[in-house]
Order: C-alpha cells, then sequence, then structure tokens
C-alpha cells in the first residue's frame, strides 16, 4: 500500500509500505521499509532515520544519522549526523546536500558526489556486489525487533495503569 505523511508527528514513525512519502516534521526517530520511500524537501526528523527501500530519496532536514539498506540511494538533504548505507545498485548526493557527519557506504561502485555537495565528516567506500538477502533479512529482523519491543513496552506501562487504577477505585 502507500502512505503519505503529511502532517506533524511528535514521536518516532515505524511504517512498512510499497511507497512511502514523509512530508513534515517527525518529532523523533523515523524507521520505516518500502518499496519506495522519500523525505519530501519540506520534512525535518529530530532524530534518526532507519530505512530499507527499492529506492530511497532524502530531500528534508534529517537532525540525526541516517542508516539505509536500499537499492538505488538519493542525498539532496541536509544530514546532521553521518550516513551508513548499503547500497546495490547507486548512491547519489547531489548539489546542495550536507552530511555534517562521516559518509561511510557499500556499494558496487563509487559514490556519485556532486562537487556542489558537501560532506564534512570522513567519506569510506568499501566496493561490493550486491547487497545480498542476508543484509534484507538483519534489517528486517532489527525492525521486528524494535516493533515487539516498544508493543511489549506499551504492554507493560497500560498493565501497571491498570493495577493502579483498580487498587484507587477498591
Amino acid at each position: 500500500g502507500t502512505i503519505d505523511l503529511l502532517e506533524s508527528v511528535n514521536g518516532d514513525v515505524r511504517a512498512a509500505g510499497g511507497e512511502i512519502t514523509i512530508g513534515d516534521r517527525v518529532g523523533g526517530d523515523v524507521v520505516v521499509a518500502g518499496g519506495s520511500v522519500h523525505l519530501l524537501s519540506g520534512s525535518n526528523v529530530s532524530g534518526d532515520v532507519i530505512v530499507m527501500g527499492g529506492r530511497v530519496v532524502l530531500d528534508g532536514v534529517i537532525l540525526g544519522g541516517v542508516r539505509v539498506l536500499g537499492g538505488q540511494v538519493v542525498i539532496n538533504g541536509l544530514v546532521s549526523g553521518s550516513v551508513s548505507a548499503k547500497v546495490s545498485e547507486s548512491l547519489t548526493v547531489n548539489t546542495g546536500a550536507s552530511v555534517k557527519g562521516d559518509l561511510e557506504y557499500t556499494a558496487p561502485a563509487e559514490a556519485d558526489i556532486s562537487s556542489g555537495a558537501l560532506v564534512s565528516g570522513t567519506i569510506t567506500f568499501t566496493q561490493s556486489g550486491r547487497v545480498g538477502k542476508a543484509d534484507f533479512e538483519a534489517v528486517l529482523a532489527s525492525i521486528a525487533g524494535l516493533f515487539f519491543f516498544v508493543k511489549f513496552l506499551a504492554l507493560l506501562i497500560a498493565s501497571v495503569l491498570v493495577v493502579l487504577l483498580v487498587r484507587r477505585l477498591a
């Protein structure tokens, strides 16, 4: 399916879908997996971005770091932290893009980094073949683990609140 998040979110965003678009402020982290993932130029993420996608385009502002596993990855916006990428096809950092931290990536070929782009930290390239199934499974396992942890924590908090409410009413 298609997920269009075009309004402000105070907390974290976790989503999976065919096409994911984020176009406004996110007050926490973004963890997404999709065939196509696009952070629009109006997006502003206060935390980190963890993304897995066939095509990933980062046009907005990310105040944390970025970890990405993808086919084609394009950075056009601002990343205040470091970028770590495993790419099966291509990584492009276009004119006007800025990475304040390090850019560490594994790809079949060197990234296309425009002369008008800024990477303040160290650029580290590791050549590889295509990103393997094991890499995708590891990211999916991490995302699933994060979802289960958050769900467990929510259930634990809800249980404590119910116990406190029952005691208060008794």
